[in-house]
């Protein structure tokens, strides 16, 4: 397996995704083969690479890297407007808030114990005031960030504990098969942010 036609496979299965979920929206049928069509066309080809080939290390990471945002995007345009996830709203409200008052913690009467975990708001926070983006795509852009961190953070991490950058690869596809990378690790989320943080974390602890 190429790695050209790992990226490929990335690009066209996110395609076959959108084009599902918007068959699905419509009512139309065949929205299930095609999503099914789409994440095989984005795993099966990364994983050959990462698994079966011989290419370097970062030609593996950077497979890796493309991985982790593919499956991610399968979660973009699920919901390309707006963020559904009940909890989404509530970490959407704890975002609000500190740009409406400037001050952490504020009431949530979604789920209240949010608001005492404020590394999302203020992340968010943060980027909507640098750029003027609504929280909306903020949130888009920061867990997409935190995507790519926590898969780069896995492959060096493990690379850098069992010194094999196909071990790194397996890692990665291992734990993209987890049936929680898809969806609820990709939402707007503290523990869409937190987990990758803490894999960084780990890996420059491991370097020391």
């Amino acid at each position: 397996m190429t790695f050209g036609l790992a990226f490929l496979g990335d690009g066209a299965g996110v395609v076959l995704l959108a084009a599902a979920d918007a068959q699905s929206r419509s009512g139309a049928p065949g929205s299930y083969l095609l999503f099914w069509a789409g994440l095989v066309l984005i795993f099966v080809p990364s994983a050959a690479v990462l698994l079966l080939s011989d290419r370097s290390r970062e030609a593996r990471l950077a497979v890796a890297l493309g991985l982790g945002l593919a499956l991610y995007l399968a979660k973009v345009v699920y919901e390309p407007t707006a963020f559904t996830y009940h909890d989404e709203f509530a970490h959407y409200r704890n975002a609000s808030n500190l740009l409406a008052s400037g001050q952490l913690f504020g009431y949530n009467p979604l789920i209240r114990t949010t608001a005492y975990y404020p590394g999302l708001a203020a992340a968010t926070d943060a980027l909507v005031r640098l750029t003027g983006l609504s929280v909306y795509t903020g949130g888009l852009i920061l867990i997409g960030c935190a995507r790519l961190t926590l898969v780069g953070a896995l492959f060096l991490l493990t690379d850098e504990l069992l010194g094999s950058a196909r071990a790194a690869g397996t890692a990665v596809v291992v734990y993209a098969a987890n049936p929680n990378f898809l969806y609820f690790d990709a939402q707007y989320g503290y523990e869409s942010l937190a987990l990758p943080l803490a894999i960084l974390a780990v890996f420059f602890i491991a370097r020391q």
